[in-house]
């Protein structure tokens, strides 16, 4: 019901069939279009053209008319039959031509009508989206500046976490290695003369407090790592004898676990590197021990190459190997495989540090650390070692708070 009288109000606008020119006293004593051009029109009757036309083709008719009696002193059927066909067929196209003008015209007006409330909506529009940019800009800008305050105040957090951290390590070190000296001298030099049992019962704080100094170790050199404070000390290194004389010292830990262990070096002497020694040294040991740690009853071997312009060093297990997906994780900070899977319960032990730390300290030294693994047949991590040593050039960045960092 409420669609129908809708379309009936719809009609009634100017253009529908049911429209009705209020301004035209013909079409409002007849009450209705007597022409279809009528419903397209909005002038007064007096200004109607087909109205105009009338009169002139009146005028038209008494002309003609007067001229034929005044000359002829008659009129003539035939002349009268030209005239009234002449006012048909010319009324005809004038009737014609009048309703597409008005056509015409009242399509023109409703475009302009269309195309004013277009450009008055559009205008609307982009005042509006225009008020909604600028309130959002606003936003946006303060969100900018409170995340700029966030981040100098996460980034002296972070300077501070990383100091405590270096002070923190730095302090325990000391009391770590007197009690890690003492219980060495009693356990494992037997200075206070301990009975087996006695011996027993020291060996498992002796060991835990020797993870604890590592551990301790470990988090400091992460502190210094994350600070670009790291630093090498290169000295001029035959390569073979350092790694022969660490697989040999870490070769009665590997047999606790009924591991064979050996190096195999190239057949002929390799050239002379400019390296830290003591570093180049933990990250050969770090690596052994993930070998050990993660395999039983089966072979390590340390192997070193030489490759273009640089020495390659690789440690291979037999052992429980790595997942793919652990894999490209494995460098990162505190990660470790399998963590705390309850099938490898030595998977528990460590910090996940190991790895990041030696790592870093290949990088520094201008070389590469990567591995091979496959689950349940073993792995391999290999680091180069370039053969020309090129110091890592540091540059000076400013602090939040203005104090110096070092960065690579």
């Amino acid at each position: 019901m409420e669609e129908t009288e809708k379309n009936l109000l719809e009609k009634k606008e100017i253009g529908g069939k049911c429209y009705l020119n209020k301004n035209c006293w013909l079409v409002k004593n007849l009450k209705y279009s007597p022409y279809k051009r009528c419903q397209y029109c909005e002038f007064k009757f007096s200004h109607c053209l087909f109205l105009k036309y009338q009169v002139i083709s009146f005028i038209l008719i008494v002309l003609s008319f007067s001229v034929f009696l005044i000359f002829e002193k008659r009129i003539s059927t035939l002349v009268m039959i030209t005239i009234f066909l002449f006012v048909v067929v010319y009324g005809y196209f004038f009737n014609s031509s009048t309703e597409n003008i008005i056509k015409s015209n009242f399509s023109l007006k409703k475009a302009k009508s269309s195309l004013k409330e277009l450009s008055d909506n559009l205008e609307n529009k982009v005042e509006e989206q225009t008020t909604d940019i600028l309130e959002k800009n606003k936003s946006l800008e303060k969100q900018a500046h409170q995340l700029e305050r966030d981040k100098k105040e996460l980034v002296e957090l972070d300077r501070m976490k990383d100091e405590f951290l270096q002070m923190a390590t730095h302090e325990l070190n000391t009391p770590i290695t007197a009690i890690q000296g003492r219980l060495d001298m009693a356990v494992r030099e037997n200075m206070c003369k301990l009975n087996d049992e006695q011996k027993a019962f020291f060996q498992p704080i002796l060991d835990q407090t020797v993870r604890l100094a590592h551990l301790s170790k470990d988090v400091l050199n992460v502190a210094r790592i994350d600070q670009h404070r790291l630093v090498i000390n290169p000295l001029e290194t035959d390569i073979d004898p350092l790694v022969s004389q660490i697989v040999s010292s870490l070769e009665i830990k590997a047999k606790e676990k009924g591991n064979s262990i050996a190096y195999i070096p190239m057949s002929k002497s390799l050239p002379k590197l400019t390296i830290d020694q003591s570093k180049i040294g933990e990250v050969i040991t770090n690596l052994i021990n993930n070998a050990n740690k993660f395999t039983e009853n089966g072979k390590i071997a340390v192997t070193s190459k030489l490759k273009d312009d640089k020495v390659i060093i690789s440690v291979a297990d037999t052992g429980i190997g790595i997942d793919e997906k652990d894999q490209k994780h494995l460098f990162e900070k505190f990660y470790q495989a399998g963590r705390f899977d309850p099938n490898n319960p030595q998977e528990q032990q460590g910090s996940g540090l190991g790895l990041y730390i030696s790592q870093n300290i290949v990088k520094l030294h201008g070389g590469e650390m990567w591995l091979e693994s496959i689950k349940d047949k073993g792995s391999t991590f290999y680091f180069s070692l370039p053969l020309e040593y090129k110091e890592i050039k540091q540059t000076t960045m400013i602090h939040s708070d203005g104090s110096n960092l070092r960065v690579l």
